[in-house]
């Protein structure tokens, strides 16, 4: 192979071959080239041809392994210059490299297209390169891709909001998801004002309205899109609602255990895992439907708590409209407040000051069910990786999470 289509292979048209310096042993291939001399230098900045030589410096890129050759550097000569039209010196540019990146673009390419068929450290070790360089190829990458992505938002009709914990001691992430394209918008840091603050200010300035947000009760979240924007509708998700009902459940026998007397304390021992299942599931367990028979018996507040819980998980399923659900809500708001067993009466102040929350699923039907698949994902994704050090590029891997083919290896 001649020297010319050797350096035409690397992208390197208009250089000359100066010098090879090989290691067979080790497999190390150094390539040294310099421009051709055509007479002419233009500037680096600004591209006039009004330039004077000051000087040579040595840059070293790191391309594709060759051959034998597992370890190839392009080592460029280069010129610096000095503009007279603009008075600016600088140096040649590297046409196969991006900036003051170290590797060149074949190689960048190389790793992109493991990426997603790989794990960082398996590039690395077929690659022959450092897995921080594969990292940094990646983050780059992805950087890019999501800078594109948020300049060609044009509007967003439906958001889902929630948080993830990431690391222990209470390290969240906040993420946003468009719920009509299931992709990820943004991933802030914490799960407090300063995580959702600037995304909204960004959707501001771009002019963007939702047309409704999706969250759970936080009342941080509720307080920003109040403050941000006031005419976009906030829905309640239908999981935290009826979470929230499950725990009241689960405190109420601990709560009534204590008032108990011995017979009706051992007709509630061993029930939490009957009340918290649906009556569709119980009916093909004839021990739990017998365990939730002697509740009822004996135990009536339980009971009663148990069929308010139902009562308001099956809402969504059995309001057909607006108008309906309204009357629905408030009829369950009113036996809940009357049942006299504390836990339930809670949870019917918490559900009555989120009323219009709730109710407004049956006008923009939507929930937080994507976004929980991809916490998920995000989950799967940081336990096969053993965690994260770096967080940017974390948060950059979550941002691309639906479009990963491989088992969301780091």
């Amino acid at each position: 192979m001649s020297a010319d289509v050797l350096l035409h292979a690397l992208g390197l048209r208009g250089f000359q071959l100066i010098e090879t310096v090989e290691n067979e042993p080790e497999g190390t291939l150094e390539l040294h080239v310099a421009r051709k001399e055509t007479g002419k230098f233009p500037c680096p900045l600004c591209g006039s041809g009004r330039t004077i030589k000051r000087g040579r410096v040595i840059r070293r890129i790191r391309t594709v392994p060759l051959g034998l050759y597992h370890t190839v550097f392009l080592v460029f000569h280069l010129h610096r210059l000095h503009c007279y039209q603009c008075g600016r010196t600088g140096t040649q540019k590297v046409p196969v490299a991006h900036g003051k990146n170290r590797w060149s673009w074949q190689l960048a390419q190389a790793v992109l297209e493991l990426v997603d068929k790989m794990n960082l450290k398996a590039i690395a070790t077929h690659l022959h390169i450092s897995w921080d360089t594969v990292r940094r190829i990646h983050r780059q990458w992805l950087l890019r891709r999501a800078q594109e992505r948020w300049k060609q938002l044009r509007s967003v009709r439906y958001l889902a909001i929630d948080e993830i914990s990431v690391r222990r001691r209470h390290r969240y992430f906040t993420i946003v998801v468009d719920l009509d394209s299931r992709k990820p918008l943004w991933v802030g840091d914490g799960r407090g004002r300063e995580a959702l603050e600037p995304f909204f200010q960004w959707l501001l300035h771009r002019g963007i309205r939702p047309v409704a947000i999706a969250m759970d009760m936080w009342h941080v979240c509720t307080d920003l899109v109040m403050e941000y924007f006031p005419d976009t509708a906030i829905l309640y998700d239908r999981f935290h609602v009826v979470s929230n009902a499950n725990r009241a459940v689960d405190e109420t026998p601990r709560q009534l255990a204590r008032e108990l007397a011995a017979r009706e304390a051992k007709a509630i021992k061993g029930c939490r895992w009957v009340l918290l299942q649906a009556p569709e599931r119980l009916a093909k367990n004839p021990k739990a439907k017998k365990k939730l028979e002697m509740v009822a018996e004996f135990n009536k507040p339980l009971y009663w708590a148990y069929l308010l819980k139902e009562q308001l998980r099956t809402m969504w399923d059995v309001c057909r409209d607006y108008v309906e659900a309204v009357s629905y809500l408030h009829n369950w708001l009113e036996e809940a407040l009357r049942c006299g067993v504390r836990p339930m009466v809670e949870l019917a102040a918490q559900v009555g000051a989120h009323r219009s929350g709730i109710l407004n699923y049956f006008l923009h039907p939507i929930t937080t069910g994507p976004l929980e698949g991809i916490n998920n994902k995000i989950k799967a994704l940081k336990r096969n990786a053993y965690g994260y050090r770096d967080m940017t590029y974390f948060k950059l891997r979550i941002l691309f999470i639906n479009e990963a083919k491989h088992l969301f290896c780091g």
